[in-house]
């Protein structure tokens, strides 16, 4: 079997509702891996969401789909970050 699981997920494509303290980090791990994915959250990231969650200082009052866009387009050129 090998890879071939890693050929399935790289053509996959995902969908996450809510980028908080699991959500980032599900992105940020599914970002080297499939090759697109779909995030919505309607929050914005604040001071207190720094603890446990994927986002710097400098997403601070930013929409949490908008900060987790920007992070991953650096991290994971390769896959498409589609936010909502």
């Amino acid at each position: 079997m090998g890879a071939e699981w890693f050929k399935l997920a790289s053509i996959s494509k995902c969908f996450i509702g809510g980028v908080g303290s699991t959500g980032s980090w599900l992105a940020f791990n599914l970002a080297r891996i499939v090759d697109y994915i779909t995030i919505i959250d309607m929050d914005t990231v604040e001071a207190e969401n720094l603890g446990g969650q994927f986002y710097g200082e400098e997403a601070i009052n930013h929409t949490k789909v908008g900060a987790l866009h920007s992070q991953l387009e650096n991290y994971a050129p390769g896959c498409t970050i589609r936010p909502i």
